[in-house]
């Protein structure tokens, strides 16, 4: 038996919780980005020094590095631009930067995979499923920006085994085990 949705529920009132809660909003998204900077940084650092463990330190640096630079780039270029537009333009700004976003965030995810030894594949692992989640939390009401965020970590969990073990089915469809 299939859960009530709106077209059975009471409409008017489902109409006004909508209306209440506001569905995805592009400026609020840009204020929660502002807001969460310090955190994203922090959390990236510390993860960036946990990679040492399983890879060479130039990767984790470099990658650390490329992030703080987009981080403090990104709201110099894309949210000065955003705040210019109309909603809808400022939502494809939005879901741009958030592509350009993710393909940094997921490289780190897509390194860790690509060692291949345990700990860097649980690392790695670990990191994209915490992106997956991150995504659809913060924007799993647009499907825009949703696939602009989530699409670079899909990419990343396929392409991190497959550079290990090359581009056969195996690593796309499920872990296998060393031989």
């Amino acid at each position: 038996m299939s859960t009530p949705g709106p077209e059975i529920a009471d409409a008017p009132a489902y109409d006004a919780a909508a209306a209440e809660y506001g569905g995805f909003d592009v400026r609020r998204a840009i204020e929660l980005d502002e807001q969460g900077l310090v955190g994203r940084l922090a959390f990236a650092g510390l993860f960036a020094l946990l990679a040492l463990a399983v890879m060479p330190w130039p990767l984790p640096a470099m990658w650390i590095g490329g992030l703080i630079a987009w981080e403090l780039l990104s709201p110099r270029v894309f949210t000065p631009w955003m705040r210019r537009l109309d909603d809808e333009g400022a939502l494809s700004v939005f879901a741009l930067s958030n592509l350009i976003g993710s393909c940094i965030y997921s490289t780190i995810g897509l390194a860790s995979l690509a060692v291949g030894s345990p700990i860097g594949i649980a690392m790695g692992a670990t990191w994209l499923s915490g992106s997956f989640m991150n995504t659809f939390i913060y924007y799993g009401e647009n499907r825009r920006t949703l696939w602009s965020s989530i699409a670079p970590a899909i990419a990343a969990a396929i392409i991190g085994p497959s550079l290990l073990h090359g581009p056969t089915w195996p690593p796309v469809a499920v872990s296998r085990s060393e031989e």
